[in-house]
């Protein structure tokens, strides 16, 4: 059938034949013959094939032919002989069929059994797909109702467009916008930034790719409002696409662009793939300050803001021609206020990063914290105050983290923890007790009473008592990060 070859059974010279081996055999017609083959049948005699699988003609019932049939040996008579089909179907070769009835023929292109299509309507299912219901059955209306899965969200291998159908041509045609929750309950309230910051608002534009953040105490509607205009600033929008979150679609609607929303209970996947690897960048970052995460404002703002000048010719025709150095890394700034006449002009302190401004715009402003703050910080002494300047002098060298550096030195004295145990009062107790006891503490105990109140216990050396004294000139554990301090280090 495929290839165009007519499939021929005479079996009206049935009647002819006297054995099994002398009745005709089908045959098959050429393609080109099939082309003058003609066929006459009446539609009465025709009897269509329920269905075709693998060019074979299958019948629901049994179907005789012709009853002139010879039997042949030990074959049971009682054959089953509809009257409609009991005379032979006459087949000649000149006999013409008319264009009407070609659409009556009925026959499918062959299907394999796997290709078969499902039943249509109700089914008998058996008791034993009942018990687990695997697999799972179309013909099941209990494998229907309970295992519907959510449809798939596949990549769309073409560019995003906007509500017109066209891509996006400018700044501010189409922006992703989507929260960071940090801190979703009382529970968790331990995890909020430096001023109580719980959520953060990322704004990504679709064509230049910039990207900001904006942590907040809420997600509220004002906060994405007043996020969306320093993002924008002075620059026409047209769509903010974001999830269902009513707060973003109020802001659209207030500010006046198109509320682009996704389908419910799915996520923006673009933006949603900018945010994870915000996320990491921001983890790397807490851990060049110590593990300080109370500074995660601090730290997501600083990357986004990198991220922006490395597309930031895309927006702005030129290059960044900022300095760019690492999150928390050890600089020296000129502070606006003078510390004294004839003093040094700058002070240590770390770089936090740069301060855009509206617009997506810099005028030259850092952001860095002083160092002296940053002890105070640590101690618990005051809070962290982040100052602005123009004039950062980065460290020669290599990179150095300060607090890093300090946490770093902490964990390797809590590693040896019999060594520390060595140095301290329980030591001398101990050796005290194995000791033989001598004459002088039985005959005035109020004396040894008194010289042990007298003794003063070595103070225990901490990241805090680290940062707040720094290290003791003649000890070379400070110097190297060991743990075996001398003691008028201890004393100090």
């Amino acid at each position: 059938m495929k290839t165009g070859k007519a499939f021929i059974w005479l079996l009206s010279q049935c009647q002819d034949a006297g054995s099994y081996d002398e009745l005709p055999k089908p045959f098959f017609v050429s393609s080109i013959g099939s082309k003058t083959l003609r066929v006459k049948c009446d539609e009465a005699h025709k009897r269509y094939a329920d269905e075709v699988r693998e060019n074979v003609p299958l019948f629901s019932e049994r179907v005789s032919l012709s009853q002139n049939v010879p039997l042949m040996p030990n074959e049971p008579e009682d054959i089953e002989v509809f009257p409609e089909f009991s005379s032979p179907i006459p087949v000649e070769h000149e006999a013409a069929v008319h264009e009407d009835d070609k659409e009556s023929i009925k026959y499918s292109p062959s299907l394999a059994p796997d290709d078969a299509p499902e039943p249509v309507g109700p089914s008998i299912v058996s008791g034993e797909h009942n018990i687990l219901h695997l697999p799972k059955r179309h013909d099941c209306a209990v494998c229907q109702e309970a295992k519907q899965d959510a449809l798939p969200a596949r990549r769309i291998n073409q560019p995003h467009v906007m509500s017109d159908g066209k891509p996006s041509e400018k700044f501010g045609d189409r922006i992703h916008a989507d929260h960071i929750i940090i801190s979703k309950d009382r529970l968790s309230d331990g995890h909020k930034g430096l001023n109580g910051e719980s959520v953060c608002l990322i704004l990504y534009d679709d064509f230049t790719k910039i990207v900001a953040a904006y942590p907040a105490k809420t997600k509220s509607t004002d906060q994405c409002i007043r996020a969306c205009n320093h993002f924008l600033g002075s620059r026409p929008a047209q769509e903010l696409h974001s999830d269902n979150a009513p707060e973003l679609e109020a802001c659209a609607a207030k500010i006046g662009l198109v509320p682009d929303l996704t389908v419910p209970y799915r996520k923006t996947a673009e933006i949603n793939r900018k945010i994870r690897t915000i996320e990491d960048c921001v983890r790397c970052c807490l851990v060049q300050i110590g593990n300080q995460n109370a500074a995660w404002p601090l730290a997501v703002e600083y990357t986004t803001s990198a991220m922006t000048l490395d597309v930031w010719r895309s927006l702005h025709g030129h290059s960044f021609n900022g300095i760019r150095y690492p999150f928390g890394a050890l600089i020296h700034y000129r502070p606006n206020a003078k510390k004294s006449k004839l003093g040094a002009k700058t002070k240590p302190g770390l770089f936090i990063g740069w301060r855009i401004e509206a617009g997506m715009n810099w005028k030259g402003v850092y952001k860095v914290v002083d160092l002296d703050n940053v002890r105070a910080w640590i101690a618990g002494k005051a809070s962290l105050s982040v100052s602005t300047t123009m004039t950062v002098v980065p460290h020669e060298g290599k990179d150095v983290f300060p607090l890093r550096s300090a946490v770093q030195r902490q964990h390797e004295l809590l590693e040896d923890l019999p060594r520390m145990f060595a140095d301290s009062q329980i030591e001398e107790d101990l050796k005290a007790i194995d000791d033989p006891l001598d004459d002088d503490r039985i005959s005035n105990p109020e004396a040894n009473a008194s010289s042990r109140a007298g003794s003063k216990r070595h103070e225990k050396i901490t990241v805090e008592r680290f940062i707040e004294f720094g290290p003791s000139p003649d000890c070379v554990a400070c110097s190297k990060g060991l743990d075996n301090h001398t003691q008028e280090c201890r004393k100090s």
